[in-house]
């Protein structure tokens, strides 16, 4: 196809398919250049294997056509047989790769009429050879040009190029659009406008959803002088139509992954980008979002916008408010493991790494983890699988609980939440992945996390009166209506005592958090012979 394009369209002299053909060279790395072609290349049937993949479903391609001399109809490719007949190849490509080929966003073949020209050297057809150094003149101040397409066309952008007279621009003007050349309507219009660069491309947009077969801008004044000059006249579609809004936003704090049902665009969905009180956390192409670095008993804000391929933006979702839960994540690189190794060659881990390299069967990774009242508990993983489904076995306290699909991530630098419900007991428990016969293994493993079973104000329910406040803290933990002697313990989950104190006086005791490390903990309230243990967290 790049030969054809250099070597077979005698409409063309070689400096200017030269020209064309570097472009082609800089765009898509792997054509040759005009000087590039191989020796054996000498007729149509041997280009084809010289055709970058990149060639494929590009708008550019149908750009370079038209400069070619090509036809317009190539254009409708996928939607209609009119084919220009003299390309075989190009017909031949298309139609053996599906190519789905654009509208072009440069102005189509077209006719050019007006009130008037100055032959030989400032036609109508200056207006369109691209050449700045080029103009168009009419000997008039007031003076109009009409664009006849080869078909209807849908256009939102126009753009004039200045002269060598800034008094020959023009000032005032309105650009009207017609299906049949008699009845017009006002699509732009510009008064008092300072073109003041010279040879320089001006540009004008406006909303137009509709295709005309005619475009004419009506000039009614220009810079002072009896003659006006252009030295480019072009139209142009450019998408501007924004995307649907992000709807139905959806939070798990189990998973910790945010969703929403995916927007629609006439161009396509680029990207989603995501907005944690109004600070942007992430893009990603997809309609979810995993967060990373939660901590416990956050409350969020989420808002999300998209932007499509070309460049449109959506306008921001409606506000997602919700809590993180309350939660104790435990970490690979702290887990017993055996066989893999604790790796960081893939980004986006949390802590000092993950387990990975998980290639043998027996492989295994034990993590050591503490329910408060045990019973039925969501147990999310935070993995990486590739590209592929993987599998392994979990076992909870020694037993084997199920075979667990962990879905593919699409990358090895990409990270998922994998939840499972298991039956714990009170206290500690052993939670084990493992590579057994039947599975896949090859997972990597970021960290575990469990979900509590007590949030927000704790307070008990064993007909005694005190109160712990407020939970989750960060400051001090208030603890009222308790009894003289009470024993007051503060434990990490893995079973150190933080704080103990026994109280002097009966009522409120107020116990200074402020240099705890954030994180869960168990407050233990021994009144005589009997305790009570509730869950707090420090954030």
């Amino acid at each position: 196809v790049a030969y054809h394009l250099y070597n077979n369209d005698a409409a063309y002299g070689a400096a200017t398919k030269a020209k064309n053909l570097r472009n082609l060279h800089q765009r898509y790395a792997g054509w040759p250049s005009e000087n590039s072609f191989p020796p054996g290349v000498n007729g149509l049937l041997n280009t084809d294997e010289w055709r970058s993949p990149s060639f494929d479903n590009d708008l550019y391609v149908n750009q370079t056509c038209e400069k070619l001399g090509i036809g317009w109809d190539m254009w409708f490719i996928n939607g209609t047989t009119q084919f220009n007949a003299n390309f075989p190849v190009m017909w031949a490509d298309a139609v053996a790769k599906g190519w789905a080929w654009s509208k072009d966003v440069i102005t189509p073949q077209v006719v050019i009429t007006g009130s008037g020209e100055s032959l030989p050297n400032n036609s109508y057809a200056k207006l369109k050879d691209e050449l700045s150094n080029t103009t168009w003149i009419a000997a008039s101040s007031t003076t109009w040009l009409r664009y006849e397409l080869a078909i209807a066309s849908k256009m939102n952008t126009y753009s004039l190029t200045t002269g060598s007279d800034a008094t020959k621009d023009p000032k005032d003007w309105t650009l009207q659009a017609s299906t049949d050349g008699n009845t017009w309507v006002i699509l732009n219009t510009q008064t008092n406008q300072n073109l003041a660069a010279r040879s320089t491309k001006y540009a004008y947009s406006f909303v137009n959803e509709n295709s005309y077969k005619y475009y004419k801008i009506d000039i009614t004044a220009n810079g002072g002088n009896a003659s006006t000059e252009l030295a480019e006249l072009a139209y142009s579609y450019i998408d501007i139509i924004k995307p649907g809004v992000p709807k139905n936003l959806q939070f798990s704090n189990t998973s910790f992954v945010l969703s929403w049902t995916a927007s629609t665009d006439n161009v396509g969905v680029a990207s989603y980008e995501v907005f944690n009180n109004g600070i942007s956390m992430a893009k990603t192409p997809t309609n979810t979002y995993s967060l990373t670095g939660v901590i416990p008993n956050a409350d969020y804000s989420f808002t999300i916008k998209v932007v499509d391929n070309q460049g449109n933006w959506s306008e921001l979702s409606s506000v997602l408010k919700v809590n993180s839960g309350i939660f104790t994540n435990y970490e690979a690189e702290n887990a017993t493991i055996s066989g893999g190794l604790i790796a960081t060659d893939h980004p986006g881990f949390t802590g000092s790494g993950f387990w990975g390299n998980v290639g043998t069967v027996g492989n295994n990774i034990e993590f050591t983890v503490n329910s408060e009242a045990g019973g039925s508990t969501d147990i999310s993983c935070r993995y990486s699988s590739g590209t592929s489904v993987k599998t392994m076995n979990l076992y909870v306290n020694g037993e084997k609980v199920r075979q667990v699909s962990f879905p593919n991530t699409t990358s090895w630098d990409a990270w998922g939440t994998k939840v499972d419900n298991v039956t714990l007991n009170a206290g500690n428990n052993t939670i084990k992945y493992q590579y057994d016969t039947g599975n896949t293994g090859y997972i990597n493993v970021d960290y575990i996390s469990i979900k509590a079973n007590a949030t927000g104000l704790i307070q008990n329910t064993d007909n005694q009166n005190f109160i712990i406040y407020p939970n989750p803290a960060s400051e001090t933990i208030t603890i009222s209506n308790i009894d003289y002697d009470t024993i007051v313990s503060i434990c990490s989950l893995d079973g150190k005592i933080i704080y103990e104190q026994q109280s002097q006086s009966s009522k409120t005791l107020c116990i200074d958090v402020s240099t705890f490390k954030k994180g869960l903990y168990l407050i233990s309230i021994k009144n005589g012979v009997k305790a009570f243990t509730k869950l707090v967290s420090v954030v």
